[in-house]
């Protein structure tokens, strides 16, 4: 089995309270030998999960939320991170926010950092948990999926419900209301819907169904709105397309087609909508053309900037230049259209993510100089995602059940 490359570039943190930048694609090659399972990256710290059981933490760690029992350090190495769960007990997946951390396992949710959602316990802590803590609130519900935003939380359960905690001011909750919720709430207002996939931005969020409808909620620049969304709003694209994947930046969002196209709405003004012009107002849902025809598999988005990944394996970016994200062109200029990434033009990279201003790509091997077939490889996509998660048939076309 081909082993995952980690590659790192933008902002990696800070070393002795200063601002570092890497500018150029870095391999941690640290991780050269393990089995890379999951990666998530907050506003400046990042989490590695490895083979199912271990979790690893750099970045920022002002607030505790690299788990590690250190509130004040931060690190541009990696750092093992101990969950108090059995030798049997596995690492589900793990979401970062802006000082907040949630892990879920096979054993409950853990958390570390502020905004954890742990009910009436959080009163008997000072403000934040410097290691990973149970959040007991949510034993009860049988917890699939977590997406953390800069100061709130959302929860997806096996019965397609989402719970939501934290920070409100803007209904990024969904719970029709301003206010914050400091344990986890259900959101009424999708509790038919069947969600299956569930992200978060700063102050905005959004969900997706099993039948690739889109709902966001939350701050109204970043929805394409000019009011703020208090309650899940569905969003029509004014066609056909059946959404794949949805993607939360600070202030916009990213929306992945089954045909591997790729959508964005909400503020545009650092050009990170990509749509060949910076946007005074919101905007809503339009077609990215520059990659029409070069079947995006995974995109992501952070504070003013996107990326997005290829089938062919290439690294596309937009938007504002912070601490070189892009790889190219000038730092801090803005770039309103999609721009190769050359960095990358050997290596094949399967999946990215990025956090406020860095980047993570995983790469697995080199390009096959023939190409790619895209007709196999659509079929074959769809396939591997049907396998890893039966759930998702729906919202890869199979609309019997809507």
């Amino acid at each position: 089995m081909q082993t995952s490359r980690i590659y790192l570039w933008g902002h990696s943190g800070s070393v002795n309270n200063e601002a570092r930048s890497i500018k150029e694609p870095k391999e941690l090659e640290c991780f050269e030998s393990k089995g890379l399972t999951s990666v998530s990256c907050g506003a400046l710290h990042t989490s590695f999960c490895f083979d199912e059981k271990e979790l690893y933490m750099m970045g920022h760690g002002e607030s505790g939320q690299l788990g590690n029992g250190l509130g004040t350090s931060s690190f541009e190495i990696p750092v093992h991170v101990k969950l108090p769960i059995s030798s049997e007990g596995k690492i589900i997946s793990v979401s970062c926010g802006y000082r907040h951390t949630i892990v879920l396992t096979s054993e409950g949710v853990y958390g570390f950092g502020g905004q954890l959602g742990l009910g009436y316990e959080e009163d008997l802590i000072p403000n934040k948990a410097l290691v990973p803590r149970k959040i007991t609130f949510l034993d009860p519900y049988d917890v699939v999926a977590v997406a953390c935003g800069s100061r709130h939380t959302l929860f997806l359960l096996s019965n397609g419900q989402i719970l939501g905690t934290g920070y409100n001011a803007h209904g990024q909750l969904g719970l029709n209301s301003r206010r914050d919720y400091n344990a986890p709430a259900v959101i009424e207002y999708l509790e038919n819907a069947n969600i299956v996939k569930v992200t978060a931005g700063e102050l905005h969020s959004a969900v997706l169904t099993t039948c690739g409808e889109l709902y966001v909620f939350g701050l109204g620049r970043a929805v394409g709105f000019a009011e703020d969304c208090l309650v899940p709003t569905k969003i029509d694209f004014g066609t056909h397309e059946i959404v794949r994947d949805v993607q939360c930046g600070a202030s916009h969002t990213l929306v992945l087609t089954k045909q591997g196209d790729v959508y964005s709405f909400g503020a545009g003004s650092h050009g990170q909508l990509g749509i060949g012009k910076v946007c005074v107002k919101p905007q809503r849902p339009q077609l990215i053309k520059d990659l029409v025809g070069k079947y995006v598999t995974d995109i992501s988005a952070g504070v003013r900037f996107s990326i997005a990944a290829t089938a062919d394996g290439d690294v596309y970016g937009w938007g504002e230049n912070v601490d070189n994200v892009f790889c190219v062109g000038k730092e801090n200029e803005i770039q309103v259209k999609p721009k190769k990434i050359s960095h990358f033009d050997k290596s094949k990279v399967v999946g990215i993510e990025c956090g406020g201003w860095h980047v993570i790509a995983i790469v697995k091997g080199e390009k096959d100089p023939k190409g790619t077939d895209y007709a196999c490889f659509l079929i074959a996509h769809v396939k591997d995602i049907l396998n890893e998660d039966p759930k998702l048939s729906l919202a890869l076309g199979d609309r019997r059940k809507c």
